[in-house]
């Protein structure tokens, strides 16, 4: 059947094509979620696609001027139905219509109607939970008042995924078109991954008779796994089978002869394990010596392994790839490179062998890369290092030059060079983890980036950027996703877009070569793709020669500061998004930079020079917008530069010691200044002197429950350079609409700590204050009398030792870390989480006269722990775990701590966790446990100790 669209105004009709009626352009899992993309092409009745005439008033025309316009407000959505039941869920995305010139034509165009969906198996609010089944994935068309419901078109698969402990596979069926596959068959972590036979492992043991049990340990590459929680994932559970495997007539008439001589086998297990992002099928099944074919069920269809096992009489067995199951698909060796490798390589050899190799245990078939090695005049042993390692790839080169000072030239040498798709740059004393190419090439394909990069990872005690790898996505914004504070090179570009740059690295600069390149590449980038679901590059800490910034000289720092200020200007239009990325230009070591201790070495007519060389070059740039976003130190400087004031900005500068960011903060009635001469107070806004905290620290050193309420102690400090606070506020935020509720917490005094001066806290969580059920996040702020600083997150930053277990206030009220983070909040009416019920039942004495009491849980949890806490606090106030026997299989018996030395009276305080919960027991009534020396009895649910001889204090150990 074909679809087809009448309307009025349109002959002949517009025809969608039998053949590829929507086409999926691409594939790819991130963060758990598989992203869609799909093309419907308009075509005529004999399958062609269908062209239109553009008009001078921009309206669209068929073969017969009828008016066409109306094709570009058609609009398009993913969704998929599932096989059997027909149920049809709608996928989350957004389309767009493109005209696309017909080449030789100046006004006939093709409509193009593209399509991006987002398949969240997980669920939640924005997800698409999809029961088990197939479901086969289709396009909604809307055009010209019709609707069609289109069958995507592929001609590729994605790789399989893991969602938490759901299996998923997006594959192109029988009839051509994408579908999922969600009922956690065999294909979900085989089909389209990469089992490494060459690194299986098989044991076997006699099983009884003439059977041999083999368990089979295949590692799987290539699958997608999310999220990875450490302690929250079992295996997924399966069956397995050795199977006679089918072959020609001879060969089965041959099995079957066998089968009557008791050939046999007998059904065991299966499962697939992940650790991080590494995936390993496991399965154990017994047969007797011959050939078999491993099959497989995870909760579906049973599904044939990729290869044989062959036990031999002998007992042992070994594995046979079978023919279909193919391997690492190969390109031929004169099709180009899919990325290219650019290394710029000067005086490395203690780190450039590891750098390159990097690159050769990529996960993508090693045709598929090229590398690019530019050694730039060393004088060490790197050059010979590059040749023996260029003998192991095949697509290895190495050029030399002279030496350039930079990193800029042999770079420049190596884009002429190259001939990959993409270009990735890679420092010669940094990593590639294994899957970094495989999976930027594949993200940067389904929507055709220019630019992708993926999270960075310091090691040796390198820092690196980190606000832009908040989440992964397809289509990141420079100034959302703040990738202007991420301008390094060592990403990925798509080669021909950087060859339609202006220009690329620039020579001549020591430091900041690739500031102007990175910028221009990404501001004109039609997609920029941020991979955040893993690390995908290793940054050494040492001091790299090229990465210097020793003996910069001013002229050196202001080019390098214009060039990027340049670009900026150059492709953005006035307004909040420009001054956001100029703030990396004006600030901090760029113009910013310019007026430390090197300006005070100048004389007065140098100074003059240099502000009014500022003012005159960067001063149109210089907005109300731009200056409100720059660090509180900065705005009265550049303000005084930009107002041709080389005066004032010396005496500012020497004010502060050569770094004005070093400027001290002065409480006043109206909150903190900066401490700057009467001079500059006298000549600037007062407005710009302000200095509110933008940013506080917060560290969690205790919690305890207490008679219903939770006591969490630790401390709160401001960043930059504030005075100790005096006291703190805490703050609880209602998830589900944002109310607030604040609490007052108890000051502690100043501590010291390891990020500098910091007001200790105590806060009281008590359920009674929180006017509404849902979940409560808590949140710190510092406090300096009435004035109140920036509030951070409570509970991620943990003293060692520090539990995370939940804190059960209540049966219905949790207070618990969250996921990943760890910040303190509190379920509060069990919206997602109630505590078990513990209870104390019992005490006795044990067999050498300790006391002990008897917990009994609701449940049969070998991990139950009891904890105590004695009082009064000293060596001994820390929550300590009570050693513990099994009374039978829901009641534990644990010895109580009593204290050698009694005095007057001591307490102690009982918590008990359990599935992963602590929780305050509820106690029954029972009797005081007395002794000639100590009495233990439980008044209000705590125990209190007495002492009942006067002749001594001494109890058994």
């Amino acid at each position: 059947m074909t679809d087809q669209t009448r309307t009025h105004g349109i002959a002949p009709r517009v025809v969608v094509p039998e053949d590829g009626r929507s086409h999926v352009d691409g594939l790819v899992w991130m963060d758990g979620v598989l992203h869609v993309r799909a093309t419907t092409r308009w075509v005529d009745e004999h399958g062609a696609e269908r062209t239109f005439r553009r008009a001078e008033d921009g309206t669209l025309q068929d073969a017969r001027d009828g008016d066409a316009s109306g094709l570009r407000s058609a609009t398009s959505t993913l969704t998929v139905r599932e096989r059997r039941s027909r149920k049809v869920r709608k996928l989350p995305g957004s389309s767009t219509t493109e005209l696309v010139p017909v080449p030789g034509s100046d006004d006939l165009v093709s409509v193009r109607l593209h399509v991006e969906g987002r398949l969240d198996p997980s669920g939640g609010k924005k997800g698409t939970r999809l029961g088990r089944g197939v479901w086969d994935v289709r396009v909604k068309t809307e055009a010209l008042g019709v609707t069609h419901h289109l069958p995507a078109a592929t001609d590729t698969s994605t790789r399989p995924a893991i969602v938490g402990r759901r299996q998923l596979v997006a594959y192109r069926n029988r009839r051509g078109t994408l579908s999922v596959d969600a009922g956690g068959n065999l294909r979900t972590v085989v089909d389209g991954s990469r089992p490494r036979t060459d690194a299986a492992t098989t044991r076997t043991r006699a099983d009884g008779g003439r059977r041999t049990s083999v368990t089979v340990s295949v590692p799987l590459d290539g699958v997608r796994v999310w999220p990875v929680v450490e302690g929250r994932r079992g295996p997924l559970q399966g069956t397995a089978e050795l199977v006679a495997p089918v072959g020609s007539f001879p060969r089965r008439a041959l099995l079957k002869v066998r089968r009557r001589l008791g050939a046999s086998s007998v059904p065991g297990r299966a499962a697939v394990t992940v650790h991080d992002e590494d995936v390993t099928l496991t399965a154990t099944a017994a047969a007797t010596p011959g050939l078999w074919q491993l099959v497989v069920s995870l909760g579906g269809d049973r599904h044939p392994a990729p290869f044989l096992v062959r036990i031999a009489r002998d007992g042992s067995a070994t594995l046979t790839a079978t023919p279909a199951a193919g391997g690492r698909p190969h390109v031929a060796p004169d099709a180009p490179p899919k990325v290219s490798v650019v290394v710029p390589v000067y005086n490395a050899e203690r780190f450039v062998e590891e750098a390159i190799r990097s690159v050769f245990a990529q996960s993508m078939p090693a045709e598929q890369i090229e590398i690019v090695a530019v050694d730039d005049g060393s004088t060490d042993d790197s050059l010979s290092i590059l040749h023996r390692l260029a003998r192991e790839h095949p697509r290895m080169r190495v050029l030399t030059q002279p030496n350039s000072g930079s990193a800029a030239a042999p770079r420049n040498t190596a884009i002429e060079a190259a001939t990959g798709t993409y270009l990735f740059f890679l420092d010669a004393d940094d990593l590639l983890t294994p899957r970094a190419l495989e999976k930027l090439v594949e993200a940067a394909d389904v929507v055709g980036a220019d630019v992708a990069l993926g999270r960075m990872k310091g090691i040796g005690g390198r820092g690196v950027a980190k606000s832009m790898f908040a989440r992964s996505t397809l289509d990141a914004h420079m100034v959302r996703t703040n990738l202007i504070r991420a301008l390094g090179p060592t990403k990925m570009f798509r080669r021909e877009h950087v060859l339609g740059l202006d220009a690329w690295f620039r020579p001549g600069l020591r430091n900041g070569e690739d500031l102007a390149f990175v910028a221009e590449a990404e501001l004109t980038a039609r997609r920029i793709v941020v991979r955040a679901d893993g690390d995908y590059y290793i940054v050494r800490g040492h001091d790299g020669v090229h990465m210097s910034r020793i003996g910069e000289t001013l002229d050196e720092k202001f080019a390098k500061a214009w060039s990027l200020a340049e670009v900026v200007e150059r492709h953005t239009e006035p307004g909040p998004d420009r001054d956001a990325l100029l703030v990396r230009p004006f600030g901090g070591a760029a113009v910013e930079g310019l007026f430390r201790r090197r300006f005070l070495e100048l004389d007065a007519e140098h100074r003059a020079k240099l502000v009014d060389r500022v003012a005159d070059r960067f001063g149109h740039l210089w907005t109300p917008g731009l200056r409100a976003q720059l660090p509180a130190a900065a705005q009265p400087l550049l303000e005084l530069v930009f107002r041709r004031r080389a005066d004032l900005v010396g005496e500012l500068v020497e004010h502060a010691g050569g770094n004005p960011r070093d400027l001290e903060h002065v409480m006043t009635a109206d909150g903190f200044v900066l401490d700057v001469p009467p001079s500059v107070a006298a000549a600037v806004d007062p407005a710009l002197l302000g200095v509110p905290p933008t940013a506080a620290e917060t560290q969690l050193t205790s919690t305890r429950l207490r008679d219903g309420s939770a006591v969490l102690r630790g401390w709160v400090r401001a960043v930059g350079g504030f005075p100790v606070p005096d006291g703190a506020l805490a703050r609880w935020t209602l998830r589900d609409d944002g109310r607030t509720v604040d609490v007052p917490a108890r000051a502690l005094g100043a501590r010291t700590t390891g990020h500098g001066p910091a007001a200790g806290l105590e806060l009281v969580v008590e359920t009674a204050a929180l006017p509404a059920e849902g979940v409560w996040d808590l949140s710190v702020a510092p406090t300096w009398g009435d004035v109140v600083g920036p509030f951070a997150r409570f509970g991620g930053n943990r003293t060692g030792g520090v539990g995370a277990d939940d804190l059960a206030l209540g049966p219905t009220d949790v207070l618990y870390g969250t996921l990943g983070h760890g910040n303190l909040s509190l379920d509060h009416g069990g919206t997602t989480t109630r505590a078990p019920l513990v209870h104390v039942v019992g005490t006795r004495w044990d067999a050498d006269g300790r006391p002990e009491v008897l917990v009994a849980l609701p449940g049969d949890d070998p991990s139950a722990r009891v904890y105590a806490q004695v009082e009064p606090a000293g060596s001994r106030g820390a929550r300590q775990l009570l050693p513990s026997t099994r009374v039978d299989a829901t009641t534990l018996a644990a010895r109580l701590p009593v204290p050698r030395s009694v005095g007057d009276e001591e307490r102690i305080e009982l918590t008990v966790a359990h599935d992963g919960t602590l929780s305050v027991p509820k106690h029954s009534p029972v009797p005081p446990l007395v002794s000639d020396e100590v009495a233990l009895t439980l008044v209000d649910g705590t125990w209190r100790i007495t002492r009942t001889a006067t002749t001594s204090s001494e109890v058994p150990a």
